[in-house]
């Protein structure tokens, strides 16, 4: 061998020797940053409060068929390492969570994220920001003001709002839903002001609103509020509204079909109005009670097939009249 072939050879070796060292370092620091994080994900994964579904994706030049068997060729750490792993749902109880989850994951994958908790803020809800595939957002006893929701006008692909007990909220903030083009449902627990609530509806008659107050109160309803109703609603309740009306705002009610309820309890309804919500509803109860109304409605009720309860207490209704109603078929 002579001292030039010698000379590559050694050569050779060194550059080997330093390449090597180079992958082994590489490879050291790609095993150390990977139990680092496994160990971060299994103490978030572990606190209370914390949820978190994932999903898999192979590294793009794996996706290949040709690529792939090599991809499981490489040492189980390597391939750990180079799987994107991809979250579709969080769950967080506090803003060190959404900090945490936030550091180790990249939540534009996201469709679902509730937040709960009295150690959850605003600045969880910000994230949002960084999640715009976000279709369902659930907000439990977050500490919220009305003009902390600004944020959520940025989510265009929200179907699914649940806000519950932010005692900060009373439905001002409502106004950064307004025109979402994919909402669909939106759930609304007190302390939101019912106005708020049906204003909303109003505003937004595609989407349909599950309003609640906590305190089992009851809304009042009246003309105004019928008259703001411009395409049909869906509006539902844990208890019945009061329907505070007369006989102008009656046609409205082709707006609000969805009603089997209706407590028209010391209303201005008289005959002819509840002729005209005849047309519309398809009653399962109904309360007259201290209203005007008379014996011509007899004949009418008697032929609400679905009508199961019925007051008519303290009405202008004669005895006669009820006996006659209670025995038609």
């Amino acid at each position: 061998m002579t001292d030039s072939t010698r000379k590559k050879w050694i050569i050779l070796a060194g550059l080997l020797m330093v390449i090597g060292g180079v992958l082994s370092i590489w490879y050291k620091n790609v095993v150390d940053r990977q139990e680092i994080r496994e160990a971060r994900m299994t103490e978030l994964f572990e606190q209370p409060g914390f949820r978190m579904t994932l999903d898999s994706e192979l590294p793009y030049w794996a996706s290949y068929a040709w690529t792939r068997p090599l991809f499981y060729l490489l040492p189980i750490r390597f391939q750990v390492a180079w799987t994107d792993i991809i979250p579709k749902s969080l769950d967080v109880g506090s803003d060190a969570q959404m900090r945490d989850a936030a550091g180790l994951f990249d939540l534009d994958e996201i469709t679902a994220f509730r937040v709960r908790g009295r150690e959850t803020s605003d600045a969880t809800l910000a994230y949002v920001r960084e999640m715009p595939k976000l279709e369902k957002l659930y907000l439990d006893s977050i500490a919220l003001k009305d003009v902390d929701l600004e944020v959520l006008s940025q989510c265009a692909l929200l179907k699914e709002v649940e806000v519950t007990s932010g005692k900060e909220l009373d439905g001002a903030g409502l106004k950064y839903l307004n025109r979402l083009p994919n909402l669909k449902k939106v759930k609304l627990v007190s302390p939101i002001y019912p106005d708020d609530a049906w204003n909303f509806v109003a505003a937004n008659p595609e989407v349909e609103v599950d309003y609640r107050i906590s305190n089992s109160g009851r809304f009042r309803i009246t003309d105004e509020h019928m008259h703001k109703l411009t395409a049909p609603i869906t509006w539902e309740r844990d208890v019945a509204d009061q329907l505070r009306i007369s006989d102008d705002s009656v046609e409205q009610f082709a707006y609000w079909r969805s009603l089997k309820i209706a407590d028209l309890t010391n209303s201005e309804i008289t005959n002819r109005g509840v002729r005209r919500m005849a047309r519309w509803l398809d009653m399962e109860e109904l309360n007259l009670t201290n209203t005007a109304v008379t014996d011509e409605v007899i004949s009418l009720l008697a032929e609400e097939q679905n009508l199961r309860v019925l007051s008519l207490r303290k009405t202008g209704i004669t005895d006669d009249a009820l006996k006659s109603l209670a025995e038609s078929p």
